[in-house]
């Protein structure tokens, strides 16, 4: 038996890159450092967000920081999945960008929102806090700096609840003296607020300078409980930046921190963007440019000799996330990089490239846009080994309604209903089948198609293990790049395997064939391994959350024929 060659078409969806749209003679940033971006991480249910493959590519836009929200699981203590977190940190560490840590109400345990101005919900946040900066100050890639709360100036009945200045300030002392006790040389970020209220005419930042808490604070301890103001400085009105967001800074923000004597403190942006739902794609992309272009020389109008006092502006987001929240700089499940990536990457050097996932030469798309297998470069052979004879079931989870329709996947028609795989255990197949054959055949390729049922394109993606004879001749023949998008309900994929350069066959005198397909996607239509990133850490190729979601398989193809007789030994007499 002959080990077989994994061709699969193809590594990678290519993505429409618009690389080309930015100014080609875009000047870079004086201070890189600025340069910053938000960047889902890690959601329990959906799992880790930010995988090897979105992890390279965050490292070639190369922002000097991501910012990571810590999210409870929602157990009876909200506890954090810390192995997720490690894992984040760390592929971000092994590539040389630092993290902002956000702390807030989705960080800690409460049961309503009146709770957070409480003296007992101000003990837990505390706990909280000390748990995190334990955990990752003396790790090899630690986490050195946190910011507490998240627009806290903020009334949104189904996003946040305004925390007034003084209980916030009660909360932010706290979490600031737990921080210093723990990790003195952190760096303590003030929760991000609008500069101007939004929902309200008063100036938060200088409401809570104003606080008995802070004032009882700075005349014990000479200064203020945090290291660094944050603002969330949006666009009201979406329009060009220059010159409101200059105003904005100068009139809401600068003038303030100098009239609290905090001339000195630095202010970070931890969010701010444009949605291109409320401009262009075009406009977004010029904004972005012009405002990072405007922070980078940003100097204080008051002490003009003073160095540019905006040191970290995180751009939101990465990618879309709903049909309105349209601010990243990729389509909703990365499936287009938007103008605005290329801005982003020109505002300074960029990183590593990532690895080419791209098509290789005489490769084809790994997911088509198809009704048929007539658009494939390969199609459904009727002649096949296989052909007519219906497998085995050996193991697997998929539903019993599926068994009947075993025999459509050696028909010889693509188009025909399939079989529906459906996961009962990701760590086991969601469906195995085996052939035997009447005699020992010589198998040259091994075709599996899989397709739409015209309402479930996600299920196009393949994963699967052949064994022959009862050996693993090949594990992990994927469809798609990881993170790929399905393509819509008309989505293809065919995964071919064929012999090692050289050899003439896949595997010679079989006598029997299994082959084992895996779940491989979620429904958010995204291609995903089976292995877990945390338990699996040699296997796992994308360190996002195993797959639960497997194949429409649509047709099996064995090309081959009967291996030819043995001669008998010879015979001495």
């Amino acid at each position: 038996m002959q080990p077989a060659h994994r061709l699969v078409l193809s590594p990678m969806l290519a993505l429409i890159l618009l690389t080309g749209l930015a100014a080609s003679a875009q000047a870079k940033l004086d201070r890189p450092e600025v340069k910053c971006l938000s960047v889902p991480m890690y959601y329990p249910g959906a799992g880790i967000l930010f995988t090897r493959t979105v992890a390279d590519d965050v490292a070639y836009l190369n922002p000097a920081m991501i910012r990571m929200e810590f999210i409870g699981s929602g157990d009876d203590t909200n506890s954090l999945n810390y192995e997720a977190y490690d894992y984040i940190v760390d592929r971000a560490g092994e590539r040389g960008i630092g993290i902002l840590g956000l702390i807030d109400y989705s960080s800690v345990k409460w049961q309503n929102r009146s709770d957070w101005a409480t003296q007992t919900f101000r003990d837990t946040f505390e706990a909280r806090v000390r748990e995190l900066v334990t955990h990752f100050r003396d790790r090899e890639h630690p986490i050195k700096h946190w910011e507490i709360w998240n627009e806290q100036d903020i009334q949104e009945t189904n996003f946040n609840v305004r925390i007034e200045p003084q209980p916030y300030a009660l909360l932010l002392i706290q979490a600031h003296d737990a921080i210093k006790e723990l990790d003195p040389e952190a760096t303590v970020v003030l929760g991000g607020i609008s500069p101007k209220g939004l929902y309200y005419g008063e100036n938060y930042l200088s409401d809570l300078y104003a606080t008995q808490a802070l004032q009882d604070y700075h005349t014990a301890n000479g200064h203020y409980p945090f290291d660094v103001v944050a603002v969330h400085p949006y666009p009201e009105n979406y329009s060009n930046p220059d010159p409101g967001l200059k105003n904005v800074l100068q009139t809401h923000v600068k003038s303030v921190m100098n009239a609290n004597n905090d001339r000195f403190k630095k202010v970070w942006l931890t969010e701010m963007g444009w949605s291109s739902y409320f401009v262009s794609e075009s406009a977004q992309a010029s904004y972005l440019t012009s405002s990072f272009e405007i922070i980078d020389d940003l100097v204080d109008t008051a002490n003009p000799g003073d160095p540019p006092y905006v040191e970290r502006y995180f751009w939101f987001q990465y990618e879309d996330f709903s049909d309105v929240d349209r601010w990243g700089l990729y389509t909703d499940g990365r499936t287009r990089q938007k103008p605005s990536y290329a801005a982003f990457l020109n505002l300074t050097d960029h990183g590593p490239e990532p690895p080419d996932l791209t098509p290789g030469p005489g490769e084809a798309q790994p997911v088509w846009d198809a009704t048929s297998d007539a658009s494939l470069p390969y199609q459904v052979r009727n002649d096949d080994l296989v052909a007519g004879l219906t497998p085995t079931l050996v193991d697997g989870g998929f539903h019993d309604a599926s068994v009947g329709t075993l025999a459509a996947i050696t028909n010889g028609v693509f188009d025909s209903s399939g079989v529906t795989l459906v996961l009962i255990d990701y760590a086991q197949p969601s469906l195995r089948v085996r052939w035997d054959f009447a005699q020992p055949v010589d198998i040259t390729e091994i075709r599996s198609f899989a397709g739409h049922d015209g309402s479930s394109g996600n299920r196009a993606f393949q994963s699967f293990d052949v064994h022959v004879n009862g050996l693993l001749l090949e594990s992990d023949l994927t469809s798609g790049a990881y993170g790929q998008s399905s393509g819509g309900t008309t989505a293809v994929s065919l995964v071919r395997v064929l012999p090692e350069s050289g050899a003439t066959h896949v595997a010679s005198s079989v006598t029997h064939l299994e082959i084992a397909w895996y779940p491989v996607s979620n429904l958010d239509a995204f291609f995903v391994d089976r292995w877990d990133p945390l338990t699996d850490p040699d296997d796992d190729l994308d360190g996002a959350a195993p797959a639960y979601v497997a194949t429409i398989l649509k047709e099996v193809d064995v090309l081959g024929a009967p291996s030819p007789p043995t001669p008998e030994a010879w015979v001495l007499y």
